[in-house]
């Protein structure tokens, strides 16, 4: 993960409502929409540690990650866009017509390319 000392903006995503199925997609799309320096609080009902492994190996060292709340009821995390545009996913596969693997793309922002970032 890593190291932010900007004032970032910060969307509040509480997943507590959601089916288990849907948290991760949610939460995958509101990463994907992130500019570097933006931040999201995340409230789960639940210790989201599973969450912050599978962050941490879609975007090495592009996060940071700071527990807010450590339950038992409400878990609140803040995670800090440090780096890189998010990875976009496509659901359409790579042929456009729903066959074939899904398309990953990396997007370096300028603030990652001015601080040597790829």
């Amino acid at each position: 993960m890593c190291q932010t000392n900007e004032q970032p903006t910060v969307a509040e995503i509480d997943v507590r409502s959601l089916i288990p199925a849907q948290r991760h997609a949610k939460i995958f799309q509101l990463v994907g929409e992130l500019a570097a320096g933006d931040s999201f609080v995340l409230i789960n009902d639940h210790d989201p540690k599973p969450l912050y492994y599978q962050l941490e190996a879609e975007h090495p060292n592009e996060f940071s990650w700071t527990y807010l709340e450590k339950g038992p009821a409400v878990w609140r995390v803040s995670a800090s866009h440090c780096g890189r545009v998010a990875i976009r996913y496509t659901s359409s596969g790579a042929d456009g017509a729903g066959k074939g693997p899904n398309m990953v793309r990396y997007v370096a922002s300028d603030a990652s390319r001015n601080a040597g970032i790829r």
